[in-house]
């Protein structure tokens, strides 16, 4: 008895020791379990992520949040375990539903991975957050659906990015759409100006010559207003394409505008008030006066026929020392110091719909009664042909906002005055000899008309080689050559070039559909010499020949 006594009792000691070793393992793996998880716990706290779990309930109420939620949502990890603030709640309510209905479809999918929503979460302070939540579906041992485990990530600037990349890629497209939509309608304006250039030297020319008193004249009077009118709509076509004709000098906006104020109050009318609010210090800028003042007169026009009730227009400028901030949302800003030129009218506003769309050529909200699609287009040509950058922005029922930045100078002011009168121009005798060398039949035989009937020896020429032969074998002086710029084989100065070797004293006169300074720097390379635009009436290119005939010889 006392021998089975001692084996129960060594046994007992020994299951005991087992037991206390057993224990200390056991407590050893505790703290490097707690020690680990404080450590995953610190990484979690100090990570930008967020640890969730949510009880399968309709309000979705949590059971376990990481201590770093006060950071991401602004509330703290109490008022969300204590059902103060249910998650559902921060969920911003244009998102709640949609991501509802994708749990509810990844419930029904049985997908074992877990699912990723992007949503928007409103903070205690009142922000709006883009998260990104991956969550997964935990399920008891019945299979069940006991609780969804997420985390979810601060993506607020990540979206921002995308947001900004969005819209910079969308200004890109919309750039290189304007571009392409300006070549096309310069050069359609072009081709268009050697039609009406024969529409209106052949209308003049009839009606020079019929009685007032004859039944055509009025017919003839309306052919002629009809083609002026498609040559002012053909100079807006070239304006969108920055490919008018601009004197350069250095303005002062703040003058342009007082100057210009008294006109504008008549054409806006008793019920709308202009404002201006001008910069005391001068906003110096290099430009063309005449074309700053379409700008001014098409914005005001504009801002007019949005405010069929009356309100106020307001006209503000200002010299912006740095443009970083402004050169950062709008890319195609140009850099350096400017002079911003805010035009702001208190109208309906401008549809979100089409608000990309309003410098395009021809696109208008108006009946086409009242407005032809040209006015902003012509706008926007004008500020980018001087450099400069001009955007909208507008909501519908408050108004619109214009603000233009053109590079700011640093040199005198042109002082704005009435211009001189006019100089009387030259008649020179009518038996000089002309050499006329254009490949559009219709505008050379329509110059070559107007040249003869004012008392000139004309030579004709349909291109250049048929030009210079022509002045090889001509017997007598060609005192001025009257000639295109862009032709098919040969340019007007270098036709100019040739028969002027065989011709001293040879006077050039260029004409062409474009505008002088679109093609000056490329074609013609000397501000100084004479220049007609085409269309022109009989009287300009009488006065331009005479004038030209009657000056030294081109060098």
């Amino acid at each position: 008895t006392g021998l089975l006594l001692y084996l129960i009792l060594k046994r007992e000691i020994g299951q005991l020791e087992a037991s206390k070793q057993s224990l200390e393992e056991s407590n050893q793996r505790l703290i490097s379990i707690r020690k680990r998880l404080e450590a995953f716990q610190k990484i979690i706290n100090a990570s930008p992520m967020v640890v969730c779990l949510w009880k399968n309930a309709p309000s979705w109420p949590l059971t376990m949040i990481s201590d770093n939620a006060p950071q991401l949502f602004g509330h703290s990890v109490d008022a969300f375990l204590s059902g103060k603030v249910p998650y559902a709640q921060i969920v911003h309510p244009d998102d709640l539903q949609r991501i509802t209905q994708e749990i509810i479809a990844y419930i029904k999918s049985k997908k074992a991975h877990p699912i990723a929503q992007q949503y928007r979460i409103i903070t205690a302070e009142g922000t709006i957050k883009w998260v990104e939540d991956r969550t997964l579906i935990r399920h008891n041992p019945e299979g069940r659906i006991e609780a969804f485990q997420g985390i979810v990530f601060d993506i607020t600037d990540l979206k921002n990015e995308e947001n900004k990349s969005r819209e910079l890629l969308k200004q890109l497209l919309q750039a290189q759409k304007m571009e392409s939509v300006g070549r096309l309608a310069g050069g359609v304006a072009h081709d268009f100006n050697n039609l009406l250039a024969v529409v209106i030297g052949y209308a003049e020319l009839l009606l020079h010559d019929t009685d007032p008193t004859h039944p055509r004249h009025e017919g003839l009077s309306a052919i002629l207003e009809a083609a002026h009118r498609a040559r002012n709509l053909t100079r807006q076509l070239l304006a969108f394409g920055r490919k008018q004709m601009l004197d350069i000098q250095a303005l002062d906006i703040n003058g342009v505008i007082t100057h210009f104020e008294n006109l504008l109050r008549r054409m806006l009318g008793d019920d709308i008030t202009l404002k201006l609010s001008l910069d005391d210090a001068p906003c110096l800028v290099r430009a063309d006066v005449t074309q700053m003042e379409q700008i001014l007169l098409n914005l005001a026009v504009n801002a007019r026929d949005a405010m069929p009730g009356g309100g106020t227009l307001t006209i503000a400028t200002e010299a912006v020392e740095s443009a970083a901030a402004h050169a950062a949302a709008e890319p195609d800003t140009p850099a350096g110091p400017l002079v911003r030129i805010t035009v702001r009218d208190t109208g309906i506003g401008i549809p979100r719909e089409v608000i990309d769309y309003i410098f395009e050529p021809f696109f208008t909200t108006k009946d086409k009664e009242i407005g032809s699609g040209l006015g902003l287009s012509t706008v926007y040509g004008i500020v980018k042909q001087h450099g400069g950058h001009i955007l909208v922005h507008s909501t519908p029922g408050n108004g619109a906002t214009f603000t233009i930045h053109l590079p700011r100078a640093e040199a005198a002011v042109t002082t704005l005055s009435a211009p001189p009168p006019a100089a009387p121009v030259p008649q020179p005798p009518r038996t000089a000899t002309v050499l006329v060398v254009e490949d559009d039949v219709g505008v050379r035989q329509m110059a070559c008309t107007v040249l003869e009937k004012w008392g000139y020896t004309v030579l004709s020429a349909e291109d250049a080689d048929n030009a210079i032969a022509l002045a090889r074998t001509h017997k007598g002086t060609i005192d001025l050559l009257l000639t295109d710029v862009i032709m098919p084989t040969m340019k007007g100065p270098e036709v100019y070039a040739h028969i002027a070797d065989l011709q001293p004293g040879l006077k050039v006169l260029y004409m062409s559909g474009y505008t002088r300074n679109a093609i000056f720097k490329n074609d013609i390379g000397e501000a100084g010499a004479h220049f007609i635009q085409k269309p022109f009436s009989i009287n300009a290119l009488a006065d331009q020949v005479a004038h030209v005939l009657s000056t030294e010889p081109s060098a």
